[in-house]
């Protein structure tokens, strides 16, 4: 018992250090190595071979069908890249439909190509000395696994024909491998699968918050490596991806200041190995620095002005060196206003004279050698305000940006709750005064009643903007 559990010991010990692709060998007694020494069938053979992890699924008297049951539990609890398969002896053997066990066996490999992993199928062995009744049933059985690999366009392994029908490599019941006869396989398969991929780098750096806007990625060298691959991702996408010749890359220009993550593989034997471990890495402040957003002082949200000369006034922020105003009239584009100034907690201000009539926006885009980020919009008015009159049910106003409103929006409100709400009242459906151009009146509804009132008014433009509400009026009926 001492003895079997230092064996056990000693085999996850070299399971833990192997790399390379990940293998689950899903069998019979066969694969499980039924009648060798420690159970030691060709699944723990390969990977001393290969130096690459081959996890030994084999299950003494299982049919073809029984194991397709577990093909979906070996996939999830070891994630393998690739699945062989060494199944139907016992098919073969209990005199089992050989048509039945080959459609299984496309059921598996279907299975596990819906998991994006590789079937490799093997041929079973020859059935021999006081079995060899059953050997040709086997031969037939193969050479379905032979169509079936050049249907689905995979490796099929010919276990059957290396034995060359040599009871040498069995044991006495004729049908279970001896130790000899589990390395013959072991060997058959390896060439098969042809020269294992190179081990992955173990990287170093850059890891973690970092000064240096231009480090040196490094990581180890591998045994057998040609070359490598290198793969660098900008803030969760690929950025770049390439080979390197050396253990070690040194951008030449700065890198930008965003979320780095890089992983390596190693090219050697025709084949690209495993993924490193991923390492990320971002740069410190000040050696790195996008500007905070910028917020707007003045003027203020839904504001009316009445100067021609119009202030505008921000924050400035930390890192950025210069800003960029952007003011937007009537929903086009107005003006752009560049402005360098690296201040720091205090209120930057720049004045714009001969500002025409109109509903504005504006916003400020705070900008560093690093990034720039545009900060919060405001929206105000130039011109002259609503002025509401009532007289008995006639209103008239007079509006500061009449030659842009297509349409009004009134809201009465009786007794503190909307009593009348009309978004769509058309310019044209309003009076113009005799006395002044740009003075509307409105009839206010014949069902206006008793009843303490508020009415505010404001325009619309033909685009959807709105503009500031007018002051309140207030009065009783």
């Amino acid at each position: 018992m001492k003895k079997f559990y230092v064996s056990l010991i000693i085999f996850f010990m070299a399971y833990l250090h192997c790399q390379g692709k990940t293998t689950v060998c899903q069998g019979d007694s066969i694969t499980y190595g039924k009648g060798v020494p420690d159970n030691k069938g060709y699944p723990e053979r390969l990977q001393e071979l290969r130096n690459e992890p081959f996890i030994d699924k084999g299950i003494s008297g299982i049919s073809v069908r029984g194991s397709e049951g577990e093909t979906q539990k070996n996939i999830d609890n070891h994630n393998p890249d690739r699945v062989i398969l060494m199944l139907g002896t016992n098919n073969i053997n209990s005199n089992g439909s050989i048509s039945g066990a080959l459609n299984g066996m496309q059921d598996i490999i279907n299975i596990i190509r819906s998991n994006n992993k590789e079937p490799v199928v093997c041929t079973i062995p020859p059935f021999l000395g006081p079995k060899s009744s059953f050997n040709d049933e086997a031969s037939t059985y193969n050479s379905g696994l032979k169509n079936l690999g050049a249907n689905n366009n995979i490796t099929v392994v010919r276990i059957f024909a290396a034995y060359n029908n040599s009871s040498s490599f069995m044991q006495s019941d004729g049908f279970h491998p001896n130790t000899a006869g589990q390395i013959l396989m072991a060997s058959v398969i390896d060439s098969a699968l042809g020269p294992p991929a190179p081990d992955a780098p173990k990287v170093f750096n850059p890891s973690g918050p970092i000064s240096n806007r231009k480090p040196a990625f490094r990581w180890s060298d591998v045994q057998d490596a040609e070359r490598y691959q290198l793969s660098i991702l900008k803030d969760g996408q690929l950025w770049k991806r390439f080979d390197v010749n050396d253990n070690e890359w040194t951008p030449v220009n700065q890198l930008s200041c965003n979320n780095f993550d890089w992983f390596v593989r190693s090219f050697g034997n025709g084949t690209y190995g495993e993924a490193s471990d991923r390492l990320s890495f971002r740069f410190k402040t000040p050696a790195c620095c996008i500007p905070p957003k910028s917020d707007p002082v003045y003027p203020r949200e839904n504001q009316y002005l009445k100067n021609h000369r119009i202030p505008y006034i921000w924050k400035a922020v930390s890192c950025a060196t210069r800003y960029k105003l952007w003011i937007n009239r009537n929903g086009q584009a107005h003006q752009r206003v560049a402005v360098n100034s690296a201040a720091r907690n205090t209120n930057l201000r720049i004045d714009r004279a001969n500002s025409p009539f109109g509903f504005y926006s504006y916003s400020v885009e705070s900008i560093s050698p690093d990034g720039a980020r545009m900060g919060p919009m405001r929206r105000f008015n130039y011109g002259r305000p609503f002025h509401v009159e009532i007289t008995n049910r006639l209103i008239s106003w007079n509006d500061l940006s009449s030659q842009e409103a297509s349409h009004y929006h009134v809201r009465l409100l009786r007794n503190g709750n909307i009593w009348y709400d009309n978004r769509n009242l058309k310019k044209h459906d309003t009076g113009i005064a005799p006395t002044d151009t740009r003075r509307r009146k409105w009839q206010l509804p014949k069902s206006f009643v008793q009843g303490n009132y508020e009415l505010i008014i404001r325009a619309k433009k033909s685009d959807n903007i709105y503009g500031p509400w007018s002051p309140a009026v207030t009065f009783t009926r």
